[in-house]
């Protein structure tokens, strides 16, 4: 006799984020103060440790800058707070100021603080917050101060403006086709930040944790002299360029693999789907625990839980698949997977943001043929090794900038 009965089906429900302490260090590094290499001179691969092993120490901040926790902390200076730090502004003197939240997060902010100084001596002109000096005693990084907000901030107005004209009896069908930044800020955004992405990958620093909530931005100021700046001086909309913020998750590459470090955290609405399947899949160990919540990350409104079992390290192609998350999200006014719900882990480890988006009116702005779409369609994919290098997303945005800066940036065809 046939069975008939029916089973009930339990929903899978993945976690959006998750912090991770670091391991014991294995050693203690700073980046060298010389461009990172890395090749002998011969050309042959050398081991990351010979490297760093000549270790200088960190410089602490101008005489000049208050460092005291009790002027520093105070509530009216809070810029914002995630689940290692809180941030804090000294305005008098343009710096921001990271401070440790709890004692386990000292070794975090120590990491990063590495990390941007030798960023500082390895690419002067990278946009990201400069590093401004680090304060041994109380653990605090010192960077520039970049207040102008987020990207996500920045989309999310510019969403809400649209809105509005959309009510008033705008062009609704025009505006329904580009992206809601705008078809110039949108390349400036995409042809910034593969640049930025592109020198963190030949210096060998995987950033870890981009999201919106990580790029910054100021407004746009040409450099004499710097040819794509002169280009997109032509632009009749204001822009606005982005600066990359928080290494805390970020880590050194090299050929020969990675150090063993700890990725800090990872914010699953912005992760490529092998890091978190890798996540997912991680051994279970008698060590094994999840605690409650630091903090909550502000870009995710997600939980985040403390985790010592093994875990998987970020790579440069999951740095550019967050990258090309964010310029999609610029595009389409929202985060990709803002209606996925509790199942958004799932819908990540597909790999398939673009068809995602386009299940709703939103796909209206990727449609077929358009800007965005060829700019980001080989940047996403469940296979790491099939994207392309985030190099030809700056290429590509480079390409179509000629055209529309030189086209007619008001003609139609700029939409999709």
């Amino acid at each position: 006799m046939e069975n008939n009965t029916r089973r009930k089906v339990v929903p899978i429900i993945i976690p959006p984020t998750y912090p991770y302490p670091l391991p014991p260090p294995q050693e203690d590094f700073t980046p060298p103060i010389t461009p990172y290499s890395l090749s002998s001179p011969s050309g042959t691969s050398q081991d990351l440790t010979t490297l760093l092993n000549a270790i200088p120490s960190l410089p602490p901040p101008s005489a000049d800058v208050p460092t005291a926790p009790s002027i520093i902390q105070q509530r009216q200076f809070l810029l914002g707070e995630g689940a290692w730090s809180k941030v804090y502004a000294i305005r008098s003197h343009n710096i921001a100021v990271k401070t440790p939240s709890a004692p386990a997060s000292r070794e975090v902010i120590e990491k990063e603080a590495k990390i941007l100084h030798y960023l500082a001596t390895a690419l002067p002109d990278l946009k990201i917050a400069r590093f401004r000096g680090f304060d041994v005693a109380s653990s605090s990084l010192f960077m520039e101060l970049v207040s102008m907000g987020t990207l996500e901030s920045f989309v999310e107005r510019k969403a809400r403006d649209l809105a509005v004209e959309k009510e008033e009896g705008g062009n609704a069908v025009a505006n329904m086709r580009r992206p809601v930044v705008g078809m110039g800020q949108w390349l400036f955004l995409a042809e910034r930040l593969a640049g930025v992405f592109s020198q963190l990958k030949e210096v060998g620093v995987v950033h870890g944790d981009v999201k919106w909530s990580n790029i910054l931005l100021r407004e746009f100021r040409p450099v004499n002299g710097n040819l794509e700046d002169a280009a997109w001086a032509s632009c009749r909309t204001k822009l606005y360029e982005p600066v990359v913020v928080d290494f805390s998750s970020g880590h050194f590459h090299h050929d020969g693999g990675e150090l063993p470090e700890a990725v800090n955290a990872v914010t699953t609405s912005f992760c490529a789907p092998e890091l978190l399947e890798s996540f997912i899949s991680r051994p279970s160990t008698s060590s094994s625990q999840v605690t409650p919540p630091v903090t909550p990350t502000s870009s995710s409104r997600a939980s985040a839980a403390a985790v010592t079992a093994p875990h998987p390290l970020p790579t440069f192609q999951s740095d550019l698949y967050s990258v090309a998350l964010c310029l999609l999200a610029a595009a389409i006014g929202s985060e990709v997977y803002r209606n996925a719900g509790k199942f958004v882990g799932i819908y990540v480890r597909q790999g398939n943001p673009i068809g995602w988006v386009r299940g709703d009116e939103r796909g209206l702005r990727i449609g077929r043929g358009c800007v965005v779409l060829d700019v980001l369609k080989d940047c996403f994919g469940k296979v790491a090794e099939e994207r392309v290098d985030v190099g030809v997303v700056g290429r590509k945005a480079a390409g179509w900038r000629e055209g529309w800066l030189g086209g007619g940036q008001d003609n139609p065809r700029w939409g999709c």
